[in-house]
């Protein structure tokens, strides 16, 4: 059986623990500092050693691989609109990802507290997110999970994205979709296929719509045929939804084979 994260945590590989940003039932977020770099970040430590009985030592070495080989897929990504990871490591019982420390909310609290984001906003986080997500597909890797929760607005108004990697954030996300850590092990699959280029297409667009309509929860696409079934700010520029709608449009050569369109759930 693991053993718990522990509660007081002074140090993890070289880096000192400041105070815990955040616990949850398999991860914990710690603020801390680089000592060598004199530079401050976030320390995710992750209980990657599932509930139950204990693993054979080849499930868990299968485990142990698959976290580093994300981490590292992730370590490969160097853009300004990307949450940079730094570093990782193992443990006895968990492992741990040294990420930037972002200033800034993500987009789901600010939408949610009420914020609402001029069009000419919404295309411009739309479009660095965009081009962050292009330049991980060059990488190797996919994103699979992008929603407004991980979108980081910084004070000057641009994004950063994190979730590359599942468990890699910000440090405020927790482990909301973590159940077991072997149903978590498909967000290990580096590999950019048409389908996960797809979901990261559509997953871009719905963001987009989200802004839009100004709402907290995530956009859905609906499979209904015909005119888009959603509706959108009289405001917004028409060119702008004509991007929007052909990136959820099926007939696009990038889009699934169900119509589809801007909807609320």
């Amino acid at each position: 059986m693991p053993q718990p994260l522990p509660l007081q945590q002074k140090v993890i590989g070289r880096y000192t623990i400041l105070r815990e940003l955040r616990r949850d039932r398999h991860s914990v977020s710690y603020a801390a500092v680089d000592p060598v770099m004199n530079r401050e970040l976030v320390v995710k430590a992750v209980q990657i050693v599932p509930a139950g009985p204990p693993l054979r030592a080849e499930a868990r070495r299968h485990i142990e691989q698959a976290f580093v080989r994300q981490a590292q897929a992730a370590g490969r990504l160097h853009h300004p609109n990307i949450l940079t990871v730094f570093d990782a490591g193992l443990g006895h019982e968990f492992g741990y990802l040294v990420i930037e420390r972002v200033a800034g909310r993500s987009l789901q609290d600010l939408l949610g507290s009420g914020v609402k984001f001029t069009d000419l906003q919404c295309a411009g986080i739309g479009a660095r997110v965009s081009d962050a997500l292009e330049y991980a597909h060059g990488q190797g890797v996919s994103h699979g999970q992008l929603g407004p929760q991980h979108v980081f607005i910084q004070a000057d108004g641009s994004p950063k994205v994190s979730g590359f990697g599942g468990w890699i954030d910000a440090g405020t996300e927790g482990d909301d979709a973590l159940t077991r850590t072997e149903q978590f092990l498909p967000f290990f699959q580096n590999e950019v296929t048409d389908e996960t280029r797809r979901r990261d297409l559509r997953a871009a667009a719905s963001l987009l719509c989200t802004m839009i309509q100004a709402r907290p929860h995530a956009v859905t696409v609906s499979s209904q045929s015909g005119p888009a079934a959603g509706t959108q700010r009289p405001s917004t520029i028409p060119g702008f939804s004509a991007l929007l709608l052909d990136a959820l449009n099926t007939r696009s050569p990038t889009a699934p084979k169900q119509p589809a369109s801007c909807a609320t759930p």
